[in-house]
């Protein structure tokens, strides 16, 4: 049987998390040949992680299935990792063709052109543990074996490729693995989610570049956060073991403990060179399905690949405030820093 990890293709390699996976992986696995899809090649910058680690980049719209059929009959993977996902929730509630296009039709093409080719594949999909939503409110830890309940386009889309991998878990020549990460994040990330959001706008107050006014959304929700890096570890030790993971096996990966996002908050303020800055909620930044905490085990991949998150809080916030001072101070003019 060919190495699974032989040809590995990955999805959303230039996103945050993928663009930090892909030098990983070379790391990890120096014979394995890497390959990635970008939307637009040209745009492509010179000196981008996915670049420096070596991998092919292949153009490829993952709202096309014939794109999608074009790219992997070019690639012949051995493995799929598919980080592709439209993740932001707003967006998800103001695009639901995109993010219904992105997060379950692409993933239903690329499973169909592993079952097509005549060697042994592996595709992990890359969920999130979102797609709970509603069954959160037992308030106890949720396990693999929940129900899903999505209160959001995104997750239910995220929830139904979940469920369309698991259909595909007897397939000839096709391991299928669902990994179902929680809130996670760390430098580079966007600053539409709710740590950088918080972050950035610090560093722009210390930069003169922002009144000494923070703008927050709901500050009573509870959640678990890990760093990106523990993520991608799971990633890579999920690989790494695959032999060992019977397809369709699904994890949870997450910290164990949520935390207030208000608390979050006062300890990123805490680290903060100004000791002036005022809190002002902003209804535009309010989910209207929120949940007031959210929490699932990761006991499973813990007890079976030996996992566990290595970053603490205090080095988790940290990280994303200094890389937003970075960034400010790289683009001091800007409004709005990549």
């Amino acid at each position: 049987m060919q190495n699974p990890l032989s040809r590995i293709l990955i999805t959303g390699a230039y996103g945050f998390v993928g663009s930090r996976l892909v030098p990983a992986l070379a790391d990890r696995f120096p014979e394995s040949e890497l390959f990635v899809t970008k939307l637009h090649l040209d745009s492509a910058a010179a000196d981008h992680p996915v670049d420096r680690a070596g991998a092919i980049s292949f153009a490829c719209d993952l709202t096309k299935a014939p794109e999608i059929r074009n790219c992997l009959a070019k690639i012949a993977p051995t493995c799929i990792i598919n980080l592709a996902a439209q993740s932001h929730v707003p967006t998800a509630w103001q695009q639901p063709d995109l993010t219904w296009k992105t997060n379950l039709d692409a993933v239903r093409i690329m499973l169909e052109c592993l079952v097509e080719q005549d060697h042994f594949s592996c595709f992990a999909q890359i969920g999130s543990c979102d797609c709970y939503g509603r069954a959160f409110n037992t308030g106890v830890p949720l396990q693999e074996s929940n129900a899903f309940e999505p209160l959001n386009p995104y997750a239910a889309s995220k929830a139904a490729a979940d469920m369309l991998c698991s259909s595909y878990r007897n397939q000839k020549n096709l391991r299928v693995i669902r990994l179902r990460p929680f809130n996670h994040t760390g430098p580079g990330q966007n600053e539409r989610f709710v740590i950088p959001a918080f972050a950035a706008q610090i560093a722009k107050i210390e930069a003169g570049l922002q009144s000494p006014e923070i703008r927050v959304g709901n500050l009573d929700a509870q959640r678990s956060f890990l760093h990106v890096d523990d993520v991608l570890e799971a990633y890579l030790l999920v690989l790494a073991e695959q032999h060992q993971i019977a397809s369709g096996e699904t994890f949870n990966i997450s910290a164990d403990q949520p935390i207030k996002i208000a608390a979050l908050l006062q300890r990123l303020l805490a680290l903060s060179t100004r000791n002036d800055i005022k809190v002002i909620q902003d209804p535009a930044r309010m989910r209207p399905s929120d949940i007031p905490i959210a929490q699932v085990s990761s006991g499973k991949i813990r007890d079976q690949l030996d996992w566990s998150a290595k970053i603490a809080m205090p080095n988790i916030l940290s990280d994303v405030l200094n890389y937003w001072r970075q960034a400010v101070a790289f683009h001091p003019s800007s409004k709005d820093v990549p």
